[in-house]
């Protein structure tokens, strides 16, 4: 709704519709083939050159639904066409009925085909109908064409052009005043101030510009730059919220007005109706604040299957290097055994040639290996992300804090959020719910649980892949 002028219909539109249609020969012999009725109406016409006006007006509304303003000098084929095929013997003028005639014939075929003049008062009732579906039409070329439809669906001929800019404009102009009273109505002076401050310049530029600039990388300071964006947009988030769900207006129409704040610079917006560019600013905040949530939660992905995949190497490196001392181990101690076996004293064996085979040092660190059963790669997982907490803390429970997370399917993991979050910032980590230990599994709590208690670093990161999971299962977003 942001250009008062507008053009509802192209040039090639309007030639569909209000102009002459050009015929081919096979075109013809179709079209002008009339039906038992239509002939029975053409008896009923004295002069021959009403007939002619009747056959040429009832063909062309047949195609277009509109009476075209003929002029026989564009349709001379057509008219020889007619006078050759029904008028042989006839000599006849190419002069139009008297207005009053052409009125008269015009209203038989809106008889003959079912359709209705475009009177006053159902001018008044498809204005009517109009405005019930303009809030889902922001543009005037779309509401032009929702016109049109109903035009053709109440069987109404479609009138002159100015006439339905007449009737678009009054509705989109009802429109209009619906969403400034709404929007009015349901914010405050503070919060439109609020809203407005986006246009005003503050330092270097403003601050509208800088919430335009996109991200350009999953760098460390372009994250910190779009979280920045996100907190300064909360609040404003909250009014779009509310005032958008109060104006009732669909997502196609919010981001159309989103595209216009995009679209039009300062200066621009400052000479359109001040209370709809205020609209336009919440649909852009609302817009563009998941734009920035979505982004954050792309580097949130990134990021945590980033940590996933190093505890996996990590735990990979590991677990080789303990097959690896495992293998050297096994054939130290068998050497260890063969040299006891082929002692020469059988009461006495001298520690040197044991030592020789392993040394002294290791004896200790061998036999416990042997009967180590708790290797295992999880554990080594846990141990990375152990020794990475700092690093979580600084690159995950950042972007996890002010993300926005709407688990619309899953109950349990919005709870489970709303858990952390609170976690993170009490004296002593609360107990975990009963319904969020049983989603987690028993099979878990060997490395999540100690002694009862849960170890919040570890859930932490398990909850993150557990998102991300859910992410990518588009479960949530």
């Amino acid at each position: 709704m942001a250009n008062k002028i507008s053009h509802l219909l192209n040039a090639t539109e309007l030639l569909d519709i209000y102009g002459t249609p050009a015929l081919s020969d096979r075109e013809r012999l179709e079209i002008f083939a009339f039906s038992k009725e239509e002939k029975i109406l053409f008896n009923k016409l004295r002069k021959p050159c009403d007939a002619l006006y009747f056959f040429l007006c009832l063909s062309f509304f047949k195609m277009k639904k509109t009476f075209v303003n003929i002029d026989y000098k564009s349709v001379s084929i057509d008219w020889n066409h007619l006078v050759e095929r029904y008028f042989p013997e006839c000599i006849l003028s190419k002069e139009l009925p008297e207005r009053a005639q052409q009125f008269r014939i015009k209203n038989m075929i809106l008889d003959l085909c079912d359709y209705r003049r475009l009177t006053k008062e159902l001018q008044s009732e498809m204005i009517e109908d109009l405005s019930q579906v303009a809030y889902k039409h922001p543009r005037q070329r779309q509401l032009c064409k929702e016109l049109l439809n109903l035009l053709y669906n109440s069987r109404i001929a479609i009138p002159g052009y100015a006439v339905l800019q007449n009737m678009v404009s009054r509705a989109w102009n009802g429109e209009t005043k619906r969403l400034t009273k709404a929007y009015l109505r349901h914010t405050t002076l503070k919060e439109r101030k609020a809203v407005f401050s986006l246009l005003e310049k503050s330092e270097s530029m403003y601050p509208l510009m800088k919430l335009k600039q996109e991200m350009k990388t999953f760098n460390t300071y372009d994250i910190w730059d779009e979280i920045d964006k996100l907190q300064n947009l909360q609040s404003l988030f909250a009014v779009s919220s509310r005032v958008l769900e109060s104006l009732q207006l669909p997502k196609a129409t919010i981001s159309y007005y989103s595209d216009l704040i995009t679209y039009y610079n300062g200066a621009r917006l400052s000479q359109l109706n001040t209370h709809m560019v205020g609209i336009y600013l919440l649909c852009y905040v609302h817009m563009r604040y998941q734009s920035l949530n979505d982004n954050l939660l792309e580097a949130f992905k990134k990021r945590t299957q980033s940590t996933k995949l190093k505890a996996l190497e990590y735990a990979k490196a590991e677990s080789l290097k303990y097959m690896d001392c495992m293998r050297t181990m096994r054939k130290q101690v068998s050497q260890v055994l063969l040299t006891i076996f082929h002692y020469p004293d059988p009461k006495f064996v001298a520690k040197a040639p044991l030592y020789k085979e392993l040394p002294e040092s290791e004896f200790l660190a061998a036999a416990l290996l042997l009967v180590d059963e708790k290797f295992d790669k999880e554990r080594l997982f846990w141990k990375f992300i152990d020794d990475s907490e700092s690093v979580i803390k600084l690159n995950l429970r950042s972007l996890f804090e002010v993300i926005r997370f709407d688990a619309t399917d899953h109950d349990v993991l919005n709870d489970v959020i709303d858990y952390l979050k609170g976690a993170f910032y009490a004296d002593k980590t609360p107990p975990l719910p009963p319904h969020i230990k049983k989603w987690i599994g028993t099979e878990r709590e060997t490395h999540l649980f100690k002694e009862g208690n849960i170890i919040l670093n570890r859930f932490e990161f398990f909850i993150y892949r557990r998102i991300v999971h859910h992410l990518h299962s588009n479960k949530l977003s």
